[in-house]
């Protein structure tokens, strides 16, 4: 049975290393199927040889995901069904992904992300260049199309689709939590032409980039979410939804790894593993990760523990005290609630001066 103290001191090294972490998204580039099996894990463009047989187009795009320095790219020709699994089976379950070739069998690539992330929890993230998204969600990011912007090279050549899409998929996975998207200066490239009907982009919830102050640099780092139900606007912000993917991973894995089946569920327990998950908020508030001026807090949810007693055939429940439903644990499962604040970086400034 694993010791006590050490769910706390997994929690506090994870919390430490957090930011660092989030930026190990491994940022994946599909090219259209073939039979070479192709999957290549490439930290720099020497690291392609001819055995590879990649064109020189996804060459290409290649070079615009690594100019932001993510952790790794990888290349595949396998479809991505197959390449999907493969992550996960590595259990590399934090990636941004995006085909960089025409007939890219990614069809489904945005429905199966948003079903991993919702049903799974994996920090995965689909790339696509949409104009009108007909998929909204926190895990689909969706590039203005040529129309609205066009992207151009050292050489003043325009950059294909293919190459903008790689180029905002090395960008965010190399960003993670550490910064926001917003204002983030895109690599290789030397201007951005934007139409006036780019204006709206950003409520729509598309990415694109514009010159400011002489640089190309990101206007907003959004995604497609839409403001409904358990969707705040907080989570309309890439920064955010990576933040909180890291952390539903890290209390996931630290439970599954050295809690589940090693404990009894009963209130004592319970108290161990909230005041672990307690210490990692005061951790990540620590990091600036979390806002060190909200009481970032887990405990058990009374209500639901509650109900769950009720459903069972316990009607009497509905009349006990919060003190009693939380010391009554329900069977196997373990009822908890949080509550934190995530600290976003700074994007928007409103400043009045007055002259006497």
């Amino acid at each position: 049975m694993a010791k006590r103290p050490s769910v706390s001191i997994i929690f506090s090294q994870k919390a430490s290393t957090l930011i660092e972490r989030s930026g190990d998204s491994i940022c994946v580039l599909l090219t259209k199927k073939g039979e070479k099996n192709l999957y290549k894990e490439i930290e720099l463009l020497s690291d392609i040889t001819e055995e590879d047989e990649i064109s020189a187009d996804a060459k290409t795009a290649i070079s615009y995901a690594l100019a932001s320095s993510p952790k790794k790219v990888i290349i595949s020709d396998m479809g991505f069904k197959a390449v999907k699994d493969k992550l996960i089976k590595d259990n590399a379950t934090n990636f941004i992904i995006t085909d960089i070739e025409a007939e890219a069998e990614c069809d489904d690539m945005v429905s199966d992300i948003i079903s991993l992330a919702k049903n799974k929890g994996y920090g995965c993230y689909a790339v696509a260049v949409d104009d009108t998204p007909s998929k909204k969600d926190m895990h689909y990011i969706a590039l203005a199309s040529s129309t609205y912007a066009k992207y151009y090279n050292t050489n003043d050549e325009e950059l294909t689709e293919y190459d903008v899409k790689a180029l905002f998929a090395g960008a965010i996975s190399s960003c993670g939590v550490h910064r926001s998207l917003t204002n983030y200066t895109l690599p290789l490239v030397k201007n951005v032409s934007v139409t006036d009907e780019a204006d709206g982009l950003t409520e729509k919830g598309i990415v694109y980039a514009e010159m400011m102050s002489g640089k190309p640099r990101v206007v907003s780092g959004v995604n497609t979410a839409e403001v409904s139900g358990d969707v705040t606007e907080d989570m309309q912000h890439i920064e955010v939804v990576q933040t909180m993917d890291m952390i539903c991973k890290d209390i996931t894995d630290t439970f599954c790894e050295y809690y589940r089946g090693a404990y009894k569920n009963n209130f004592t327990n319970q108290l161990l593993l909230i005041a672990a998950i307690n210490g990692y908020f005061r951790d990540l508030a620590d990091e600036e990760v979390l806002d060190d001026e909200f009481d970032n807090k887990c405990e058990i949810d009374i209500s639901e523990q509650r109900q769950a007693w009720v459903d069972y055939g316990r009607t009497e429940a509905a009349d006990w005290s919060d003190d009693t439903v939380k010391r009554r644990s329900f069977g196997r499962k373990v009822f908890l609630k949080g509550n934190i604040k995530i600290c976003q970086s700074m994007e928007d400034l409103e400043m009045y001066i007055v002259l006497e």
